[in-house]
């Protein structure tokens, strides 16, 4: 659909016959069953219905039989009192169609085909999609297109701006993304100068975007910052030049409101030519062009040039917006496989070590029943004798050794021997900062700040979390840079409170540095300390993890069940 928005209402906009361009009379694009797609708001009446049309133009048959055949000029057979036309046949937007353009007859024709080298539009829509699909990013598709639409090769205007659809605090918005045009009558005529004299082509404008040769952002480009229109908004021409599908002229009088101030100061007070970008499966943001230099009148052939080339560009942006949507989610979906068979290779380990902890705690307990006999008996006998005894170095020896023995037996139960565990209900955030401040002596390397808000309560033996506590903070600034802030939040989520440790950089390194080595990193002492520290966690129904919230965003945790009377 063509129209134009003027003085409060639609109206359609005389065409001016100083160039080929405005013999545009409409198009139509059908498929490869001769059945229309979609056409301009105006066709002639020739076109009415396919089967007229095939009459009419007797090598349509041959271009919808082979839609990749390259397009030509040709003259529609005149019958009863119905006008004659130049028509154009050609490829379509899609491989199996075909785009049919009407021209008033009056052209230079050579036989029944025109060869007429003022006709711009195949070669535009050929050289631009021939660069599109050379490129291998969306930007470069939506330069490329720019670039197409601002050419005086191409369709001419001076400006042109492309706003893609996405969502804004969960609000379907228009965001602009990429811009092209000079910003002053100066950048203009230079730009202009290269052009006449051949310094510039359209292909070498867009060999210089597949080179990445050219990436100095466009002085209008910065116009767009921050630009979002809401397409919930009904009242706004813009969102209903989108959501209605409908291409529109919209006169600078319409902009002089205070609802379109943000946009008439980045932008100007138009006219602007406003063509939707819809793809095959859905909307995909809206072309935007003026002629902010020369003031030059936007006619309605001027408008269903740039539909025509805005229908082959939208199905390219659609395909490769698709393509870089799945592939994000291949890659989050990687990262994710990941995380599981990490998590799941940790939670083995952490189980058969648990199991050893456990076996070796039966252990030490075994040993330390004949140990206190033995060590009992020795310091009775020592009581009974004096120093010079031949005996007395002998037995004390054995007094002092069975004494290390239980010491380092009590050291390696104390974490395991929950038989005489003090469970009560505890503040988390009076546990954190009283491991903290044990630890304030030791934690050189880093400095920690607690960030929590309302008060969480657990249920556990202080003393045993503190121990568990102390043995993964030791961890975590073994594995920090000097000098570095650590920041250890407390949240509730859900039924789980939740440690984040954030440091001031490079989190996300940190994070899977962090979590790795907690089982595999470090000497086999080391790994038996955070094995038991993971194991007190698990008792209590905690645990630890990885939190990914985007790309670049990973946060190391600590997690235990919230404490909630009656339950």
């Amino acid at each position: 659909m063509l129209t134009t928005f003027k003085n409060g209402h639609f109206t359609g906009i005389q065409s001016s016959q100083s160039s080929l361009k405005a013999n545009l009379k409409g198009y139509i694009v059908l498929n490869r069953h001769g059945q229309f797609c979609y056409t301009s708001k105006t066709i002639p009446v020739i076109s009415n219905n396919p089967e007229e049309l095939a009459r009419q133009l007797s090598a349509l048959r041959f271009h919808i039989d082979h839609p990749e055949a390259p397009g030509a000029f040709y003259k529609s057979n005149k019958a009863d009192d119905r006008e004659a036309y130049t028509v154009y046949i050609g490829p379509g937007p899609a491989s199996d169609e075909v785009l049919v353009v009407f021209y008033e007859s009056g052209l230079n024709i050579d036989g029944d085909r025109i060869m007429n080298s003022e006709i711009f539009i195949l070669s535009l829509i050929t050289q631009a999609l021939h660069a599109i699909n050379q490129a291998d990013n969306l930007s470069d598709i939506l330069r490329i297109i720019l670039i197409g639409v601002t050419a005086g090769s191409g369709l001419g205007f001076n400006r042109a701006f492309i706003f893609l659809t996405d969502m804004v605090d969960n609000r379907p918005c228009l965001i602009g993304v990429h811009a092209i045009g000079p910003s002053s009558p100066e950048e203009a005529g230079a730009i202009w100068h290269k052009l006449s004299i051949g310094e510039m082509t359209l292909d070498s404008m867009f060999e210089d975007v597949l080179r990445h040769s050219h990436r100095d952002s466009q002085s209008c480009e910065g116009l767009l910052g921050g630009l979002c229109i809401p397409l919930d908004n009904k009242d706004n021409l813009f969102a209903q030049a989108a959501l209605e599908m409908k291409s529109m002229i919209i006169d600078e009088s319409v902009l002089n409101v205070p609802a379109y101030e943000d946009l008439r100061r980045r932008l100007g007070t138009g006219p602007l030519a406003v063509v939707p970008l819809v793809g095959k499966e859905s909307l995909q943001g809206v072309l935007i062009a003026d002629n902010f230099i020369t003031h030059k009148p936007i006619t309605e052939s001027d408008l269903q040039l740039l539909e025509i080339f805005a229908r082959y560009a939208s199905d390219t942006v659609e395909k490769f917006r698709l393509y870089e949507n799945l592939e994000r989610k291949i890659n989050d979906l990687k990262r994710a496989n990941e995380m599981i068979i990490l998590n799941r290779e940790n939670l083995i380990k952490a189980e058969r070590l648990s199991v050893l902890a456990e076996m070796a705690g039966h252990v030490a307990h075994e040993v330390r029943n004949p140990l206190t006999v033995i060590g009992g008996f020795a310091k009775s006998m020592l009581r009974k004798i004096s120093s010079d005894h031949d005996n007395y170095e002998y037995l004390n020896i054995i007094v002092e050794q069975v004494s290390r023995i239980e010491q380092a037996l009590g050291k390696f139960t104390s974490l395991l021997n929950y038989q005489k565990k003090n469970d009560r209900v505890c503040n988390l955030y009076e546990i954190v900062k009283s491991t903290l401040d044990l630890k304030a002596a030791d934690l050189v390397n880093c400095r920690f700040e607690i960030n929590a808000g309302e008060l969480i309560q657990i249920k556990a033996d202080p003393d045993l979390l503190r121990q568990a506590l102390i043995l993964i903070i030791n961890k975590a600034c073994a594995i920090i840079e000097d000098k570095q802030k650590m920041t250890l939040t407390i949240v509730r989520v859900g039924q789980k409170a939740i440690v984040y440790f954030e440091p001031g950089k490079n989190k996300k390194t940190y994070a899977q540095t962090l979590f790795r080595n907690f089982h595999l990193g470090g000497n086999h002492e080391i790994r038996r300390e955070l094995a038991i520290a993971l194991e007190i966690l698990k008792y209590y129904g905690g645990n630890i993890g990885l939190q990914t919230d985007g790309a670049d965003d990973m946060k190391f945790y600590v997690e235990m069940p919230i404490f909630e009377e009656g339950k």
